[in-house]
């Protein structure tokens, strides 16, 4: 757990020396926007008010780290093996750093970010899910509320952990199930969305039911 908590005290750094760089266009690399207000001004009209804004748990980052660490100690047994097959010490230094560089600290970072800028985010007009799977790539779905039929949780990891699968099931022919992992107390999450879609239909009926009486 030190090593984790050492990792991504370093790769935060690193992010956050990129992003003092990169100040001078609002705080943006590429795809990577860390500013929440810029990017929720972005993805957020005048008169939405933010609900919920969830992260995805530590654990999603967790066990990408693991599985670095486990290809790490691979590859410093392959470079102790070609080492005692009398493979010149400077092509292993310079070789193995190469590979571990590209191969697995890069994934380390990329990683990271997904974990650290992933977010769901809930107003009262709609859902937003980011997928931020690289400083150069980023997924924003959108779904009006009007367009969600229902919310649902699955347990993940026989539910010992204090996390869930999220699923949302659409209107049909407006889109296909979505299913969100890792998503923290996914149960308290799912009621927050379910009173967030009855207060909306609510809200629709009365204007609705206005419109009506306006009319007549």
């Amino acid at each position: 757990m030190k090593r984790l908590l050492y990792s991504s005290t370093f790769i935060d750094s690193f992010l956050r020396s990129m992003l003092t760089l990169g100040y001078a266009i609002s705080m943006q690399i590429f795809a990577l926007e860390t500013n929440r207000e810029t990017f929720n001004s972005s993805v957020l009209s005048a008169d939405e008010a933010v609900i919920l804004c969830v992260r995805f748990h530590p654990f999603l980052f967790l066990t990408r780290f693991l599985l670095a660490c486990l290809s790490t100690a691979i590859l410093v047994g392959v470079l102790w093996i070609l080492w005692i097959a009398s493979v010149p010490l400077q092509w292993l230094t310079i070789g193995g750093a190469i590979v571990w560089f590209f191969f697995i600290f890069v994934r380390i970072v990329g990683a990271y970010i997904d974990w650290r800028y992933d977010v769901v985010l809930l107003t009262n007009e709609k859902l937003v899910v980011v997928n931020q799977a690289s400083i150069f790539r980023r997924e924003i779905r959108q779904m009006n509320l009007e367009n969600l039929a229902s919310v649902t949780v699955e347990t993940q990891f026989w539910n010992i952990f204090p996390f869930g699968v999220l699923c949302f099931d659409l209107k049909e022919g407006t889109g296909q199930r979505l299913s969100l992992t890792y998503i923290p107390h996914a149960a308290t999450v799912a009621s927050v969305i379910s009173d967030a879609l009855i207060h909306y239909e609510r809200r629709k009926e009365r204007v609705e039911d206005r419109m009506e009486v306006e009319g007549s």
